[in-house]
C-alpha cells in the first residue's frame, strides 16, 4: 500500500500529538507534494516564534522532519499540478488542499496505483471521499 501524507498527519506525528495516528511508520511507502515540506517548516517556525517550542526543540524537530521527508517521495508542484488544482472539486476545497488533491490524483493517474490518504483534516477528508480516494483510518 502506498500512502499520501498530508501535513496535518505528519505534523501530529512529528510533534507527538495525543491525537496522532498511533503506530503509523510507513514513510518509505509514502508520497506527498513538495508543499508538505513548506507547510511543516512554516508550522515549526511559527511554533518557535509563538514561544511554544524552544530554538533547541526547533532544531531537533527540523532534523526529524528532514529524515521523514528524505524517506518519502515528494512530487513537484509543476504546471500539471497547478492546472489540476484550479479545476472544480465536488466539495469546498481550500487552495493548499487543492494542491494536495491534484498531486494525489495525478500520481494515481500516472502510476495507475491507488493511494491511501493519511490526514486529520476534516475538509480534506470530505473532498477525498467525494473523489473516491481511499482513506487511512485515523485513531484519536
Amino acid at each position: 500500500m502506498v500512502y499520501y501524507i498530508d501535513s496535518s498527519a505528519l505534523l501530529r506525528l512529528l510533534l507527538k500529538s495525543p491525537e496522532r495516528i498511533a503506530g503509523f511508520n510507513a514513510w518509505k511507502d509514502s508520497i506527498s507534494s513538495q508543499l508538505l515540506a513548506i507547510e511543516a517548516a512554516r508550522t515549526l517556525d511559527r511554533l518557535r516564534l509563538q514561544g511554544e517550542i524552544t530554538d533547541e526543540e526547533l532544531s531537533n524537530l527540523k532534523k526529524q522532519l528532514n529524515i521523514m521527508l528524505q524517506s518519502m517521495t515528494l512530487a513537484a508542484i509543476d504546471e500539471n499540478v497547478t492546472l489540476r488544482a484550479q479545476n472544480a472539486f465536488p466539495t469546498v476545497v481550500r487552495s493548499l488542499d487543492a494542491i494536495h488533491l491534484a498531486t494525489l490524483q495525478l500520481w494515481q493517474d500516472e502510476m495507475r496505483e491507488p493511494l491511501t490518504l493519511v490526514t486529520h483534516d476534516k475538509q480534506l477528508i470530505t473532498a477525498a471521499k467525494a473523489l473516491g480516494v481511499r482513506l487511512y483510518e485515523t485513531q484519536k
